[in-house]
């Protein structure tokens, strides 16, 4: 044994001592003989107890060790029973522990002490002394158990009071099957090292033992069994009794979790906690209860609660409906959910909303939470879904505001789509009456149509409501008074420009400059052999539906001219003649007179008995300035922002009027005199527009402008029409109008004077030859013949060619004159 330790007594347990002297002494160890009992029918124990030769001074001390000659051992352990409040703790950094059931019956039972055993793995354990520690005390213990389908997590907390702390050094025992997530001891991560005992684990601090350890965090992962009951898991600090435990569970969404009845005295409270929680945004966790034990459940291991946990069915509410309601400041919708009392679980409510709701939308008491969507503009609502009422209904209700126009009389619906519904019906509840008038709602300008018998499921609405069903979510909705006295649509002109001609389709523009008085949408009749590909609003898309035989489109703002722009495609059906019925507004009194423009005109002209001879440019700007004049009464009432879109959408230069055009229209005349101009001569489109830009500073002036229509190379003439059908004719270009004789003998001529000019090529003749006026003129003729689509740029060059011509032979003659000949 160590030299510096002496044996206590002659009986050695099991061995009775020899010699009272050592028999030798052999550096640091000395030997003793002892004499074994025989016949015990039991395995030897030598046991002893050691003191120190000297007071130990020093703040290390070498635990002693026995070793018996000429036997081996299978191993070395060294047990430490220190008592509560020893200042001396074993430094066993490289010595595994082993579990404490292994050292039944050594040593004696000592009052609160802690009974731990270690593996010896080098030659010895040091003690180490530490500064002296109050007695311990109880500590509060929290466990909170987190069922969900993938794993359960326990959160096991432990809180000691200022008057005990329990050192550096603690001892647990952990669930079967758990994983340890981590430990803390006073906010700061703690090592660990597990025993022979696979429950069995060492917790030591990584501060000084000048701190005092005031509470303990451990996180484990324990293995879910589901469709049975089992005991829930549980963490014991060995040696230390709780003062007060609680013990929490909570279940994760799609988890039903039943608590087993039992009698230990045990009771789940399932109303709200001081100590409760609050739930995170990844766990979407449901509190069930909370059960406090005493001291003598807490004692008995393992805790005699049981739970039942299994997978519960995503139920289906009964429908969702989205309320619509206009208050005296703004719109607001209000979404409903109901779930009846079959539906089983149901803790929240999941939806997919506009990533811009995110900031306004309000559930009352309820808290929202937002997970992010894989489309940016969009993003997932999670609501807890309240408690059932009386009649075993819950009801889960949200609300926000709603994006609205007055001026336009429309409402934008944002698109909630539920993940509890298997079908992507839309319910809209909108109101009968608005400000004490009967509306009438229209969707793309179409009445909607209330629905008479309510789907099965249904919602109830708001009285003063009326239910509709929408094709899709998101869409925005318009409304129009029925009390009062409506007014027809006037269009005030129809223009139709052709830009090009193949020979199966004759593709153009149909213009209509629309007042709507009100109303908010045009009904247009569509020939069989015209299809329309788009329709524009100005400078935007506008909001059409087609139907038989027809189209409806939007007309927003309904108060204000608009100009419409409808692309269309008609079918030829022939080569020589083309009968085009055009696009017409459904209106009693249509408009009479239209203009038209073809861009091919060289191979297609209007039917002469159709057109009339005044030039139609002059009849477009002056309807261009009388529907900018009668709406600047209405304009000035507008916005920046709604002035600024009417000023685009009327610019000149999207409609091809130049800024020196004159409004030669009297009836104007009047009306222009409000806007400060000069009414007793022609008014030029470019002080009109002056005027306008008044109106907003942010205007841009016409060279800024971009140009919405398609513009050709080659001015275009407008004839004055009227009808409902253009009928077209094809003829020749002048170029092509040639008999075939005279277009032999041209090319005979051009044919002979490329091989004359080859002949004579040389390079004191080519440049002489490229000296001469006529030359030139004559190579730009043929180049202009060949190259342009119309010919009176190539006479031109030919009328020059030949006068360039006769001025050099007459120079010629007057030279031979002078010179007599030579």
């Amino acid at each position: 044994m160590d030299a510096d330790w002496d044996p206590a007594g002659l009986l050695w347990g099991d061995a009775e001592l020899v010699n009272t002297t050592p028999v030798s002494t052999v550096g640091k160890r000395t030997l003793y003989r002892v004499r074994i009992s025989s016949g015990l029918g039991r395995d030897s124990l030598i046991r002893m107890l050691l003191v120190p030769r000297e007071p130990i001074s020093s703040g290390v001390l070498d635990a002693p060790f026995l070793s018996l000659e000429r036997i081996v051992s299978n191993g070395r352990i060294f047990w430490w029973s220190g008592q509560d409040g020893s200042d001396w703790v074993p430094d066993t950094s490289d010595s595994p522990p082993v579990g404490v059931d292994n050292f039944s019956g050594w040593g004696p039972d000592l009052p609160n002490t802690q009974r731990v055993g270690y593996r010896v793995l080098g030659t010895g354990v040091k003690l180490r002394r530490i500064a002296a520690r109050p007695a311990l005390g109880s500590f509060s213990e929290l466990s909170t158990l987190h069922m969900r389908l993938g794993s359960t997590t326990l959160d096991f907390e432990a809180t000691w009071n200022d008057d005990s702390e329990p050192g550096q050094i603690l001892w647990a025992r952990v669930p079967t099957g758990s994983t340890i997530q981590r430990i803390e001891i006073d906010g700061k991560t703690a090592q660990y090292q597990a025993s022979e005992d696979p429950n069995l684990i060492q917790i030591v601090s990584n501060d000084d033992g000048n701190k005092q350890t005031q509470r303990l965090l451990m996180t484990l992962d324990t293995p879910v069994i589901l469709n049975r009951v089992e005991q829930v898991p549980h963490v014991e600090l060995l040696a230390w009794q709780p003062r007060d435990a609680v013990y929490q569970i909570y279940r994760g969404a799609g988890l039903n979790v039943e608590v087993q009845p039992n009698n230990n005295g045990v009771h789940l409270n399932a109303s709200a906690s001081a100590s409760r929680r609050p739930i995170s945004l990844g766990s979407l966790e449901v509190f069930v209860g909370e059960v406090k034990l005493d001291a003598s459940v807490v004692g008995s291991r393992p805790l005699p609660l049981y739970v039942k946990a299994s997978p519960a069915e995503l139920p289906k509410h009964q429908s969702m409906v989205m309320s619509v309601q206009r208050s005296e400041e703004n719109w607001t919708a209000t979404v409903e959910c109901r779930w009846g009392a079959q539906a089983g679980v149901i803790d929240y409510g999941f939806f997919e909303v506009p990533l811009a709701l995110r900031d306004r939308l309000s559930a009352g008491q309820q808290v929202c939470h937002f997970m992010p969507h894989t489309d940016p503009a969009k993003t997932n609502l999670c609501i807890p879904i309240p408690g059932p009422d009386s009649q075993g209904i819950r009801k889960l209700q949200f609300s926000f505001p709603l994006d609205s126009v007055d001026s336009t009389q429309s409402v934008i619906l944002p698109q909630v789509v539920s993940h509890h519904s298997p079908e992507d019906r839309v319910f809209v509840s909108l109101p009968e009456r608005l400000s004490d008038q009967t509306v009438r709602w229209l969707l793309s300008g179409a009445p909607l149509q209330p629905l008479v018998d309510l789907p099965e499921g249904a919602l109830p609405v708001v009285e003063a409501n009326r239910l509709y069903e929408l094709i899709s979510g998101q869409t925005a909705l318009s409304w129009q008074s029925l009390d009062q006295q409506s007014q027809e649509v006037h269009v005030n002109l129809v223009r139709v420009d052709i830009t090009g001609i193949t020979a199966s389709e004759v593709f153009g523009y149909v213009r209509m400059w629309v007042h709507p008085r009100g109303q908010n949408s045009l009904d247009i009749a569509i020939p069989k052999n015209c299809q329309v590909l788009g329709i524009h609003s100005g400078d935007r898309p506008a909001l059409w539906s087609p139907t038989d035989g027809a189209l409806t489109v939007s007309l927003q703002p309904n108060y204000l001219p608009i100009p419409l722009q409808l692309s269309v495609v008609w079918q030829a059906d022939s080569h020589e003649k083309l009968d085009l019925e055009c696009p017409r507004p459904l209106l009693s009194r249509p408009p009479k007179l239209g203009l038209l423009s073809i861009a091919d005109q060289t191979r297609w002209q209007p039917h002469l008995g159709q057109v009339s001879d005044q030039d139609g440019q002059d009849l477009w700007v002056d309807s261009w300035a009388q529907m900018v004049i009668e709406a600047l009464g209405s304009v000035r009432q507008l916005s920046q922002s709604d002035v600024r879109r009417w000023v685009n959408n009327w610019r000149p230069e999207a409609f091809q009027i130049e800024s020196q055009a004159t409004i030669n229209d009297s009836s104007l005349q009047a009306k222009l005199s409000d806007l400060d101009l000069n009414d007793d001569g022609a008014v030029q489109v470019q002080e009109i527009w002056s005027s306008i830009q008044l109106l907003n500073e942010d205007a841009p002036a016409l060279s800024a402008l971009p140009y919405l229509a398609v513009r050709s190379q080659v001015a275009v003439p407008v004839w004055q029409w009227s009808g409902s059908t253009i009928q077209l004719t094809r003829h020749d270009s002048p170029k092509r109008s040639y008999t075939g004789y005279l277009v032999a003998l041209v090319w005979f001529a051009l044919a002979l004077t490329v091989l004359w000019i080859v002949r004579k090529m040389t390079s004191a003749w080519l440049a002489r030859l490229f000296r001469q006026d006529w030359f030139l003129w004559l190579v730009l003729a043929i180049t202009l013949w060949c190259l342009l689509p119309i010919a009176w740029p190539s006479w031109v060059a030919w009328a020059l060619c030949a006068w360039a011509a006769s001025n050099q032979l007459l120079e010629l003659r007057r030279h031979l004159a002078r010179t007599g000949g030579y």
